[in-house]
């Protein structure tokens, strides 16, 4: 009785296992058939190939209707599919064979878009060349043999004069032009003397005092609260430069106000460090707001 109970056990085991793997098998065909549509649609050949091959995997029976998702009902032939994209690789050695499998013909007969499909596979692997015989198909390229001339030495007669070389003509071909060397013009009303040159390249903007501009129009205001401007040599640059900081630190205080203490105390340090670099900093209405103009003054 102990052995019977225990083989009734194990059957149990063997069908409620069954139950559970069933509904996951269904579900991996029809969810490999359904890539394989998508990719045959997108034009995927080897997707088509992946795809359809693990349905046939996981059920070989074609059908002419099948639910696959819902209420969606297609037929079932992946063999069909699968042979349509070996033949567009130029697969077609086992195109006839998925197409001969059991079922499909019926399912093609029944099903137009099917039918359509396999005639067209066999049409094109028909125009296909059999493999193994690619080589006749290419053109076949004669190489002709050039004709070379054969050159005969001549020996020279003992009483024929040597021919005489012409005289080489050293006089250059094409003369080079003389270059007249250009008198230095008088200076105009509209020149730049060397002196003003030398203060408007002092006046060009550093690229620090620019990437700290940047950070402010961007909006950027903890990266610019945190210039480093000490990297600024040009005393003008970097009181501007401080300003700028400045600015970004009092915007931050009204976006953290646990810091807001902080960051005002820190500003009017280098509001103060600014204008001891440069007594005559001024700084524009449209950049800077009334309180930072005010606290600079």
């Amino acid at each position: 009785m102990a052995t019977v109970k225990i083989f009734k056990r194990q059957a149990w085991m063997v069908f409620l296992g069954a139950l559970v793997l069933a509904p996951s098998a269904i579900a991996d065909y029809k969810k490999s058939y359904g890539l394989g549509l998508k990719a045959y649609a997108q034009g995927d050949w080897s997707g088509v190939q992946r795809h359809m091959r693990e349905a046939l995997a996981e059920r070989p029976e074609p059908v002419a209707r099948a639910r696959l998702t819902g209420m969606e009902i297609k037929p079932y032939v992946p063999q069909v599919y699968l042979a349509w994209a070996l033949a567009q690789s130029a697969q077609c050695a086992t195109t006839s064979g998925l197409l001969a499998q059991a079922g499909v013909a019926a399912v093609s007969a029944q099903v137009a878009e099917i039918g359509q499909l396999s005639r067209q596979v066999q049409e094109k692997c028909a125009s296909a060349p059999p493999a193994g015989n690619l080589a006749n198909t290419q053109p076949k390229v004669e190489i002709k043999p050039t004709a070379r001339p054969v050159a005969i030495a001549s020996t020279p007669a003992a009483n024929t004069p040597a021919a005489s070389t012409p005289p080489v003509n050293k006089t250059p071909l094409v003369s080079a032009p003389v270059v007249k060397p250009v008198a230095a013009k008088p200076a105009t009303k509209n020149s730049i003397p060397p002196k003003a040159a030398a203060v408007n390249a002092s006046r060009v903007t550093p690229p620090e005092l620019q990437a700290i501009a940047t950070l402010m129009l961007q909006g950027d205001y903890a990266r610019a609260s945190t210039f480093n401007v000490e990297a600024i040599s040009e005393r003008r640059a970097q009181a501007f430069a401080l300003a700028l900081r400045a600015a970004a630190k009092l915007m931050s205080a009204q976006v953290d106000p646990s810091l807001a203490t902080q960051l005002r105390g820190s500003a009017v340090v280098d509001l103060k460090r600014a204008r001891g670099l440069d007594p005559a900093l001024k700084l524009n209405s449209l950049a800077f707001s009334p309180k930072i103009r005010g606290a600079l003054n």
